[in-house]
């Protein structure tokens, strides 16, 4: 895993809070019949799972999911990052949202990097 410290953490916990909010802004919004309110339902509870994760890696603290929560969180996070990706190329994207995208970027990826390293063997 490469090497965080505290302020990558608070920084990836500050960008994972937000995404969190506006889901659950969304969720309050939607009705369960959208297509995609599964969708956002399970991106909820892997950035709910995330965040656990960053606070747990801030406190020095075992991270205690079941393995195959923490796999099903770490798929979601890949799906979402591919999807970050995707949005970074747009020509359409001002200085201010590229940042956005490269700070949530990096908070998946710190997420996944500490979901992997709590696996068991």
């Amino acid at each position: 895993m490469r090497t965080y410290d505290n302020h990558d953490g608070v920084m990836a916990l500050n960008s994972l809070e937000s995404t969190s909010r506006k889901i659950q802004k969304s969720l309050q919004s939607l009705k369960t019949s959208f297509p995609f309110y599964e969708t956002a339902k399970e991106r909820e509870k892997a950035l709910q799972i995330g965040i656990s994760a960053l606070h747990h890696f801030l406190n020095e603290e075992p991270i205690s999911y079941a393995d195959s929560e923490i796999q099903r969180t770490i798929q979601v996070f890949l799906d979402i990052q591919k999807e970050l990706l995707i949005m970074s190329k747009k020509d359409s994207l001002g200085a201010s949202q590229k940042t956005l995208l490269q700070r949530r970027f990096i908070a998946h990826q710190m997420v996944i990097e500490i979901l992997e390293d709590s696996l068991h063997p």
